[in-house]
């Protein structure tokens, strides 16, 4: 088997790596290769990787940049959104996470987050680190646009003004918390 064949091996066992880790809904990391049967670097992993996504039955296969490195999914499996949330709990980076998905919600359905959407699946933060993150988030510049609120029944939502007005976001938690329950 010459070069170009193994290298060829190599990369093709790097795409079934990353579409397996996919179906099992993991990211794949490039210290999934650092060792047998890949011993490659970042930058050869890197390489392989763009040069694979060149054929158009690997354009499924996207990398995301994080602060621990590069994170790999295929879109076939799994949805952007999803693999962001994956790496930003891989990197440990909850301000970052719990603004990402609140700007999210905001821009594209639009309405606030209840913030008990961070205490369950993916996210699973405590009642404390949510707490303790939100209030890190106040004296932090980048999430300067990340906002509470709370309903009649106590119950806070987080908004981002950049996407919705005040008056908005209180008046759509209120409904999804307090008035259509009572309808029900």
């Amino acid at each position: 088997m010459n070069n170009e064949d193994k290298d060829d091996k190599k990369t093709n066992l790097i795409i079934d790596k990353i579409r397996e880790n996919t179906r099992n809904n993991r990211l794949t990391y490039v210290k999934n290769f650092l060792e047998e049967p890949f011993n490659l670097n970042e930058n050869e992993i890197l390489e392989k990787i763009d040069k694979a996504r060149e054929k158009e039955e690997n354009q499924d296969i996207k990398v995301l940049k994080g602060k621990k490195g590069y994170y790999f999914y295929s879109n076939k499996r799994m949805t952007k959104e999803y693999a962001l949330i994956l790496a930003g709990l891989e990197d440990n980076d909850n301000p970052g996470l719990i603004a990402h998905h609140v700007r999210n919600d905001c821009k594209t359905y639009p309405r606030p987050t209840d913030n008990r959407v961070f205490m369950n699946f993916p996210f699973f933060l405590s009642e404390e680190e949510l707490t303790e993150t939100l209030e890190e988030m106040t004296k932090h510049p980048d999430y300067e646009d990340i906002k509470k609120l709370y309903t009649s029944n106590g119950v806070m939502f987080l908004y981002s003004d950049k996407h919705l007005s005040e008056k908005r976001a209180k008046r759509i938690a209120e409904h999804r918390e307090v008035i259509s329950k009572q309808s029900i």
